[in-house]
């Protein structure tokens, strides 16, 4: 796939929340966004747990989580979002993409509305 980037905003859930516009590479590798940690303490993001991911090279390292709105257009979503270190690139992760209901068009280097799907196992289930 291409990479590419989008150009989003990002603020705390409270409402009237300090928000940032900034630039991210989209990364359908990457399950969650991540944002450097002095972005997140400059919009005053808390952690709330920490997690261990695997990196692309293999490794594994624990990170922070927080909660955050990403919007993007007139689309917004709550997320879960990576609190990088100082130096770590903005990643538009794939379940941002979903919360917004869009999917990377890489030949375009655009992100598009997708389907979204509800799916029920058992039809007993309404």
């Amino acid at each position: 796939m291409g990479i590419f980037s989008v150009e989003f905003e990002i603020s705390g859930l409270a409402e009237g929340a300090p928000r940032e516009t900034v630039r991210g590479i989209v990364d359908t590798g990457a399950l969650y966004t991540q944002i450097p940690r002095p972005l997140a303490d400059r919009l005053g993001l808390h952690a709330s747990e920490k997690r261990s991911f695997r990196l692309a090279d293999g490794s594994t390292t624990e990170r922070e989580l927080a909660g955050a709105v990403i919007k993007l257009d007139e689309r917004h979503t709550p997320v879960l979002i990576v609190l990088g270190p100082p130096d770590a690139p903005v990643l538009f992760g794939a379940t941002t993409m979903e919360g917004l209901g869009l999917k990377p068009d890489p030949i375009r280097q655009v992100l598009e509305p997708t389907t979204l799907y509800l799916l029920l196992l058992n039809a007993d289930h309404r």
